[in-house]
């Protein structure tokens, strides 16, 4: 994961949503990790990359159901 040059793609599921997504990309880049934000207008399958060797590690979807206030720190679904 550490070699990626993307380690977490961060993705929000509508663009309702493009706030909190960059809120949680900034907050990643503040921990030390290499972070993409796909705010394009596609549905969700669009933005995960399908090859089995994609260059980014993680993805983090950001969806309204995960805006609410978790200690005061954005919060996102992330997978592998």
């Amino acid at each position: 994961m550490w070699l990626a040059p993307v380690q977490v793609a961060v993705l929000p599921i509508t663009d309702r949503v493009n706030d909190y997504a960059e809120k949680v990309s900034a907050g990643l880049k503040a921990a030390g990790l290499r972070v993409e934000t796909n705010l394009k207008s596609e549905k969700i399958g669009a933005k995960i990359p399908s090859r089995p060797n994609a260059e980014n590690a993680f993805h983090a979807s950001a969806g309204r159901s995960r805006m609410g206030a978790r200690c005061g720190r954005p919060f996102a679904s992330v997978q592998r």
